[in-house]
């Protein structure tokens, strides 16, 4: 595996955390509100 592909999956993975928190805090954000969120595809 080259330097680029590992820098890829790690920004992969971080893509992937940053993605997983966002949804958390939106359900967080609805179940203060009640205000339907657009999903998150």
């Amino acid at each position: 595996m080259t330097d680029l592909e590992a820098q890829v999956l790690r920004l992969q993975a971080e893509n992937d955390h940053l993605a997983e928190a966002a949804v958390d805090h939106s359900r967080l954000v609805l179940d203060d509100t009640q205000v339907p969120q657009p999903a998150l595809t």
